[in-house]
Formats: C-alpha cells, sequence, structure tokens
C-alpha cells in the first residue's frame, strides 16, 4: 500500500491479535533520494461477536387453543458467519414456565446460568412433565401431545451456545386464547439487535400465519392490522398518540411498521410493540415485539484548538475525552457546518431531503482516534462573525450516537502582499508542484478533501470587486475556473472505498461544483464520471443492506445536490432547439458571453446528461432497496433536480397520484384504478411495486435538438 490510509474489509481477518507496521520514506522531489526513513505501529484485537438467538414471531404472540405449540429459532445467527450454512452448528436447548403459577419464575439469565448444569431440581412451574428444560435440542420443533390450557401464559426460553463462545438466550411469551383468533408474528426487518439502536430506524412486519378470517375473490385476507405501544406493565401506553403521525413514516394501521430515527428518545417508557389482527367477526389474536435499547456514549466532551484561525493554513484539531461505553470501539466524526439554517430534513411524514442543507456542511474527519488530525476548516460565513460550527458524533461498536458542538472562528487565509488571494488559492491548487497535487501523489485522501472544501469555501465568499475593468474581472472569472478544474481533478481521485469516504468526497465535489458559471464542459463531465462511480457504490453498499437507510439517503443527497450543479452548469453552456411547425428556435441558457469565457459549446453536454441521468437511476436504486411497502416517499429536491422513490403495496398502487416531490402543487399524474392496473399485473404476484420519478427544471434531452 503507499497511501496514507488502509482499508481492511470486513470479515478479512479472522479472530486473534493483528500487528499493523507504517513504514514512512520521504525522498528528494527530483532526484528521489532517500532523505529519511520511520516506522511506527500499532496492534488490533479481532474480538468474536455475540451469537443473535431470534425466536420467530416476536418475544410474545397468543394462540388458540387448538394450535398445538410449536417453536422456530431458526433465524439464529452467527454475526461472524459469512454464508447461511454456517449458521447450523449452533447448538439449541428449549427451556419452559409458567407464568401464572406459583413457583418460582426464572429469568432469562437465571436459565442462561441453569443451561451449564442440570436444571431438574428448580421449583418453577413447568410447563409439561417435570423439568424446566424441554426435550428439543433442534432450532425447530412441535409438539402435538402438549396440552395447554385457555388463559394461561406459557414462558419459552431458548439457549443457544457454539464451541468457544458465550452462550446467549431468546424468550417468547405464549398466551392461550379461546377459539380460532388469528395466528400472529413479528418478523424484524431492521435495526434487529437485542438492544436496538435509538438512532436508527427500526422496522417490523407484522404476518398473520393461520386463521386469518375470510379472503376476498382474489385470495387476499381481510385481516385488519392495528398497532400499539405498551409499556413494562402491559398496559397499552397512553400518551403515544402522537407517536403515529409524527415518529412513523407507514401509521398504525399497516402491516408493515416503519419507526424514525429517534423516536424513542422521547418515548423511553416503551416496552414493546404490540400488532393486533382484526378479522372480520371481530376475531382478534396479536403479537409483540420486545424493545431494549444500546444506550449511546456519556458523559464526555470535545473541543476544538484552536478556536480561532485561518482558513487552508490553520491545522484544527478536536479532542473529546471521558466518553462511556461498554460497546467498545468509539468511532468520532466531524461535521463542518456553515450556516445553521436548513440542516435538518423537515419532519413531516414525507422525506424530503434539501439541497441548500447539503450545501451548508461537509464531513471533516471520520476515524476511531478520539484526537483528530490537525483538519483544515471551511472558511466561515460573514454573516456568521466567520463562526464554523462543529458537529461531533461518537458512535459506540453497535451504532449508538450522542452527539456534542463545539465551534471555531475560521478567517480568511493570511495572503502575502505580493499576492491576491485568487493567486494564493491558485498556486495552492494547480501545478505539478502544488500542494494540492503532491497530497494527491502521496495519498492523503483526507486533506485532499479538506483542501477542497476550504478553497472552495473561500471561492464562494469572495465578491466581484466593481471597480475592476472588464479585463480584471474576466482574468479573475478565469482563474476561479482553472482553480475549480483542478479541485474537481483531484476530487476525482479519491478513491471510494466506504460510505463514509463517499460522504466526504461527494459533499465537497457539490460544493465545488457549486458556481455553476465557473464549471466548464470538462470539468462537467469529469465531475459527471466520479459521480456515476460514486452512485454504483451507492447502490453496491445499499443492496447488501448492512448501512442504515438514512446514511444512504444522506450519502444520495449529496450525489443529487452535485449532479443538479452539473446539470445547471451544462444547461448555461448549451443551446436548447425548441421546435415550433417547421421552425427550429436556438435558444442559449447564458448569457451571449457565456461562449466566449468557457469556449465553443461544447460536444462534453449531452454525455454530461446522459451520465447524470443513468447515476440518478442508480441513486434511486439504492434508495428503494431497503425501503418498505406503504412508507411515505424518500424525495431529493434540488435546484436543478428533483427525484422521489416509493414503494407501495400492490393492491394500494389504483388510483394513486404520481409524482416527483411531496407539494401539493407539483406536476403528477394519477394510475388508473386497480381494475385496469391488474390486467398488466400477473395475478400471481403478490410482492411489492416500486415507482421512481425524476423532474428536470430544463430538460436535458432538449440539449442539441434530442
Amino acid at each position: 500500500m503507499t497511501h496514507t490510509e488502509l482499508m481492511v474489509p470486513s470479515d478479512y481477518l479472522s479472530y486473534g491479535l493483528y500487528r499493523f507496521q507504517l513504514s514512512v520514506v520521504q525522498r528528494e522531489k527530483t532526484s528521489k533520494r532517500m532523505l529519511s526513513y520511520d516506522t511506527d505501529e500499532t496492534w488490533i484485537q479481532i474480538a468474536s461477536s455475540n451469537l443473535v438467538p431470534v425466536i420467530a414471531g416476536g418475544s410474545a404472540r397468543a394462540q388458540g387453543s387448538s394450535v398445538p405449540v410449536a417453536m422456530d429459532a431458526s433465524e439464529t445467527y452467527d454475526p461472524d458467519d459469512g454464508e447461511w450454512e454456517a449458521r447450523w452448528p449452533i447448538d439449541f436447548a428449549w427451556f419452559c414456565q409458567m407464568s401464572d403459577g406459583e413457583g418460582q419464575i426464572l429469568s432469562g439469565a437465571d436459565i442462561l446460568e441453569l443451561s451449564q448444569e442440570s436444571p431438574t431440581n428448580i421449583t418453577a412451574n413447568y410447563c409439561f412433565g417435570d423439568s424446566v428444560q424441554l426435550p428439543y435440542t433442534n432450532a425447530t420443533w412441535e409438539d402435538t401431545n402438549a396440552v395447554v390450557s385457555v388463559g394461561k401464559t406459557y414462558e419459552f426460553t431458548v439457549v443457544v451456545s457454539k464451541e468457544g463462545r458465550n452462550k446467549e438466550f431468546a424468550r417468547q411469551r405464549i398466551t392461550i386464547l379461546p377459539g380460532d383468533p388469528p395466528q400472529m408474528k413479528i418478523n424484524c426487518l431492521k435495526n434487529c439487535a437485542q438492544r436496538m439502536v435509538a438512532d436508527k430506524r427500526l422496522i417490523l412486519e407484522a404476518k398473520c400465519t393461520a386463521d386469518c378470517g375470510a379472503v376476498d375473490s382474489k385470495n387476499k385476507s381481510s385481516l385488519h392490522y392495528f398497532w400499539e405501544l405498551m409499556s413494562p406493565t402491559g398496559n397499552v401506553v397512553s400518551n403515544g398518540s402522537s407517536f403515529w403521525s409524527k415518529q412513523t413514516t407507514t401509521g398504525r394501521e399497516s402491516a408493515y411498521l416503519v419507526i424514525n430515527a429517534g423516536a424513542f428518545n422521547a418515548y423511553d417508557q416503551i416496552a414493546s410493540l404490540r400488532a393486533t389482527g382484526i378479522k372480520l367477526d371481530g376475531g382478534t389474536g396479536y403479537a409483540e415485539y420486545a424493545i431494549s435499547i444500546n444506550t449511546p456514549p456519556s458523559s464526555g466532551s470535545c473541543e476544538v484548538t484552536p478556536d480561532l484561525g485561518y482558513a487552508l493554513q490553520t491545522h484544527f484539531v478536536v479532542t473529546c475525552e471521558a466518553f462511556v461505553d461498554e460497546d467498545l470501539p468509539l468511532t468520532y466524526s466531524v461535521i463542518a457546518i456553515v450556516d445553521e439554517e436548513a440542516h435538518h430534513p423537515d419532519g413531516s411524514r414525507h422525506r424530503r431531503y434539501s439541497y441548500e442543507e447539503k450545501l451548508r456542511e461537509s464531513l471533516v474527519y471520520s476515524g476511531s482516534d478520539a484526537e483528530s488530525p490537525g483538519m483544515l476548516l471551511p472558511f466561515g460565513a460573514a454573516e456568521n462573525k466567520n463562526v464554523v460550527q462543529l458537529l461531533v458524533e461518537v458512535k459506540d461498536a453497535l451504532g449508538a450516537v450522542t452527539s456534542v458542538r463545539t465551534q471555531a472562528t475560521v478567517l480568511p487565509p493570511q495572503v502575502d502582499v505580493s499576492l491576491d488571494t485568487l493567486d494564493f488559492l491558485l498556486n495552492l491548487t494547480t501545478g505539478d508542484h502544488s500542494e494540492l497535487q503532491e497530497n494527491v501523489n502521496i495519498g492523503d485522501h483526507q486533506l485532499i478533501v479538506q483542501i477542497a472544501g476550504t478553497v472552495s469555501s473561500v471561492l464562494d465568499e469572495q465578491s466581484v470587486d466593481e471597480t475592476d475593468s472588464e479585463e480584471e474581472k474576466k482574468e479573475e472569472e478565469e482563474k476561479r475556473i482553472q482553480i475549480r478544474d483542478s479541485l474537481v481533478k483531484s476530487l476525482s481521485e479519491v478513491p471510494v472505498e466506504s460510505i463514509v469516504s463517499l460522504q466526504q468526497t461527494s459533499s465537497t465535489l457539490a460544493l465545488v461544483t457549486k458556481t455553476k458559471s465557473e464549471v466548464t464542459p470538462e470539468t462537467q463531465l469529469k465531475a459527471a464520471d466520479t459521480f456515476t462511480q460514486m452512485g454504483n457504490f451507492l447502490k453496491s453498499q445499499s443492496s447488501g443492506g448492512a448501512e442504515e437507510q438514512g446514511v444512504i439517503e444522506n450519502a444520495a443527497t449529496s450525489i443529487v445536490s452535485g449532479l443538479s450543479n452539473i446539470i445547471g452548469a451544462a444547461v448555461m453552456t448549451t443551446p436548447v432547439y425548441i421546435s415550433s411547425g417547421n421552425d427550429t428556435q436556438n435558444i442559449t441558457k447564458s448569457k451571449e458571453s457565456e461562449q466566449s469565457k468557457q469556449g465553443e459549446q461544447s460536444e462534453e453536454s449531452p454525455c454530461v446528461f446522459v451520465s447524470t441521468l443513468l447515476t440518478i437511476n442508480d441513486v434511486q436504486d439504492a434508495i428503494v432497496a431497503n425501503k418498505i411497502p406503504g412508507e411515505s416517499p424518500t424525495t431529493i429536491e434540488t435546484e436543478f433536480v428533483t427525484m422521489s422513490v416509493n414503494r407501495q403495496d400492490r393492491d394500494a398502487l389504483g388510483s394513486s397520484p404520481i409524482q416527483a416531490t411531496g407539494k401539493t402543487d407539483s406536476s403528477s399524474f394519477v394510475l388508473p384504478g386497480m381494475d385496469a392496473l391488474e390486467q398488466n399485473i400477473p395475478s400471481d404476484y403478490t410482492g411489492a411495486i416500486d415507482s421512481q420519478e425524476f423532474q428536470s427544471v430544463s430538460p436535458p434531452m432538449a440539449s442539441r435538438g434530442r
């Protein structure tokens, strides 16, 4: 490796202690003679993860007395195994006790301890026979001879083990109801660890597996779903009515439930979520999913030194200390915010991501060191007295996040009296021996991104001196164009190897291309190609399902924001032909002088448009991959491009509106009724239907007469 960063793929290293050694050689520029040599090393311990036991159906469910007792823990898995077949060496032990009897009530931890030895002497309320432990050692089993009583509650526990690993357990409570209630189960689709992360979405799916009631002519169940919040005492949470409209994207009457990240921060009294299935004849059954939240790092603080400095000249260091968490290691991310306005998406059910938001923030550091390396921060906005807000996110190994804030004042760079600011930036970013190019040569990717973002912020804050002559203004604009061209080329050299690096590079590239009149056709094409690579990578990461949906959508917003800038720049430098009868009008989307400033009209622009559309398609695919039917659409709105992604149940399509934005006044159309749609949908297709909408202020393919 010859870069300043080393990326080790997940599942590449097995358990054990590893020594990583870094060697650094300094050479003379022209002769390449070695001037100095040094090494450093660090040790990294690769530890095993906990086994994850899962009993299908949820933490509790109801069933009729005539239904045989059956349990299924086949979804139990080892996070360290990459293949499905590797799950089966896990051993299973089953236990059962009645929770409403007179004997001892054993907790899951008690049973876990008892699994180390014979539990036959325990005076618990046995379910069947004379032992808490059941005679089953498989992941799934069914006992048609077990006798259950109406009104009684049975507590099942499975203990899972594997050689060399700690034992873990899961529990499910079954209450016996009279008659034939719907047999309900809850599947967890996202954020399914035993201790969920409050800062990630929780996605659940309720299903009826038997006795689901009448079906219509299309074999569709008439079962009605209804979700409730349950307290630790087993009662419905009384103040939870606003939860469903504000903290979910699906509401409470869908089979799917999507709960927003951070929702449980304000509802910490919730112990479980209950899904009730209601038949037309009034019969009801239910299942519950227990909520146990992983607490984020606590008790720490962060500060930046120095708290005042100069853009491109001062290296700021953020130091965090005293954060406490049991799930190590901790990772630290520093986000620079040059303006608080529109920093967060709105809180509506329709998830809308803001273009302006992405142009006000940048990820300047992410790593496991509590003290960041020296960082270049963007130039603070003059209207905010040059103050840059720093949001530091401290994350534990399971993903729980604590955010703290600090700030620094970042002034314009101090420039030698013989240079003006533009000449200083030009020397910094252009030429084979510029500081920017030297960092490209040695592969210091984080510093490349920091330089590009900071230079862009300085350029954006500069105003045109109206006392300059036209020739001086033209010369200054040519310098600015040259600087942005160099920044885009350098950013295209940064490899995208993780979502973090994608977020850093894409948001910075969006900042660099924001001033569209200074982005030449050649630079547009280079930026478009770079975004294409990012779109491909984002799609590949999303399809694996490992990344949180909010992270995917945030990265997508950065990419689309940059693509909007490129389309805007391309429209400014490309004539658009509008046909009217036998006459064709040439309407140029820029000032007449723009053509002379940026050269002859380039053939790159149509390629830019095509590349942009293909990338937007990849971005939409990345977002929709993990969306849930019935969830509200995700919309990204930018200056020149708006896109929306949605996933719906097959039966919800009829007469539904299709539009690219969440605004009621946006252009849209309405699908035909379900009877007409079903003529084009296979009768046996019961899956979800995806819709992806794209809207451009200026129709790209109208350019060049296409």
